[in-house]
């Protein structure tokens, strides 16, 4: 199964997201790009903004098309970083921990061999009752 599923059937609703996103990133792009002094791209931002909608009310095809398009796109982004985020998780949030628990010999699921164990069964309680499961406090 892969990390990162491309939809190549979208839903009318799905494609209704996206031209209202679309209509508002392009639509912020355009301001921010008018703020900072670029006109034109300012107006190419604003078009944009306002002409894939558009084109999509008319036709559900050239909005699937666009929605596709900007998908295959975006696709290697995300997976480069959804695995350079997994990679950070693992070696700067985990590694250390299990770093740190082996220096302090510190052994949660009780793992290490035991050469003088008879057995490593564990003896466990009386089964809770029933009523407990509603008072967990």
């Amino acid at each position: 199964m892969p990390l990162l599923r491309i939809n190549k059937n979208p839903s009318g609703r799905q494609l209704g997201v996206f031209a209202a996103a679309w209509f508002v990133v392009a639509g912020v792009i355009a301001l921010r790009l008018r703020a900072h002094g670029h006109p034109t791209a300012s107006g190419v931002a604003a078009v944009a903004a306002v002409a894939l909608p558009l084109a999509g009310a008319a036709s559900r095809r050239v909005l699937r098309l666009a929605y596709l398009g900007l998908t295959y796109a975006a696709y290697p982004v995300g997976f480069v970083v959804s695995h350079v985020a997994l990679a950070l998780v693992y070696y700067l949030a985990l590694t250390p921990i299990a770093l740190t628990m082996r220096l302090l010999r510190y052994d949660p699921l009780a793992r290490r061999f035991d050469p003088r164990a008879a057995s490593y069964w564990k003896a466990r309680g009386a089964p809770k009752s029933i009523d407990s499961y509603f008072k967990q406090s």
